[in-house]
């Protein structure tokens, strides 16, 4: 192996190390993100699960009121078009 290779694979092994460093860093920023959704989740979670007895929003719904019929012409147009006939 001669003085340039030598040069090579130490310009290579820096680069690596950089790379190595920042992919650290990106983990270690996404893991604390990973942190702060998990609790926020915990607590939102919670915070339903304390409205839930109290809403009176949550009446039994029948088909009907969750999946409304769509009977615009703005549907019949788009459903009309080949590509959505397949």
């Amino acid at each position: 192996m001669g003085f340039t290779q030598s040069l090579c694979d130490s310009k290579d092994l820096k680069v690596l190390v950089m790379e190595s460093e920042n992919l650290e860093k990106e983990n270690a920023a996404l893991r604390k993100e990973v942190k702060q959704l998990t609790e926020e989740a915990n607590y939102l979670s919670s915070v339903l699960s304390s409205h839930e007895p109290l809403c009176t929003g949550l009446a039994p719904q029948t088909p009907d009121l969750l999946y409304p019929t769509h009977q615009s012409s703005y549907h019949r147009q788009h459903i009309s078009v080949p590509h959505y006939q397949r």
